[in-house]
């Protein structure tokens, strides 16, 4: 099934990860998540400017994940890891090293590129549209970051981070940053938000988010 989402020149590459992502502390961060996010990217591949970098970026995005790790350490460890990994030319590898950081915190960088601007745009927002998915499925992401998070936090440390990090969302002027996403699953992240959030009683923490 994920072989026939990805390029052949990915095919190989994800080979080597694969064993990564499916490292037993990953109830959200491991395969299933690759293949949701490259569904989404085969939905959207006509409006990518570099699809070379774009793929490359959604394969290593994940492939270090230390629950317990501050931002942006599994970032650069994902993004060092591909640039010793990829046979890709210095451009694409380069674009897929700034998507790859950009996960840290999901903010678009102030890089003087119109075409790297949409592409991470929609990078950020592939990342995050399990937020826009139906309810049964979104309930299904927040056990497993549930479960992930619970193998390091406390139950009450999990609740203050996560209602941190969903408000913040909240807070924002727009979940996702592209008007493709915006236009097609804003509202509906929005209401899955707030119906997990109203089952979340513990009082946020500003120092840690999930």
């Amino acid at each position: 099934m994920l072989e026939k989402l990805l390029s052949d020149r990915a095919q190989k590459l994800f080979r080597d990860l694969r064993p990564r992502y499916e490292e037993p502390h990953r109830s959200h961060h491991g395969v299933a998540h690759i293949v949701h996010c490259l569904r989404v990217f085969l939905t959207i591949e006509d409006i990518v400017a570099n699809k070379e970098a774009f793929e490359l970026a959604l394969i290593f995005h994940d492939a270090t994940y230390d629950v317990g790790a501050k931002a942006p350490l599994n970032e650069k460890n994902s993004a060092n890891l591909m640039m010793k990994a990829s046979p890709h030319d210095r451009e694409v590898t380069q674009r897929a090293y700034l998507l790859i950081l950009a996960t840290a915190d999901h903010r678009i960088p102030p890089i003087e590129d119109e075409s790297f601007t949409q592409d991470c745009a929609l990078f950020l927002d592939i990342d995050n549209s399990v937020l826009g998915s139906p309810r049964d499925e979104y309930q299904r992401y927040a056990n497993n970051i549930r479960q992930e998070y619970l193998t390091v936090f406390s139950e009450e440390e999990f609740n203050r981070g996560r209602q941190a990090f969903l408000e913040g969302m909240l807070d924002r002027e727009s979940i996702f940053l592209s008007r493709h996403f915006r236009n097609r699953i804003e509202s509906i992240a929005q209401r899955n938000i707030r119906n997990e959030l109203s089952h979340l009683q513990v009082p946020p923490s500003p120092r840690m988010t999930f």
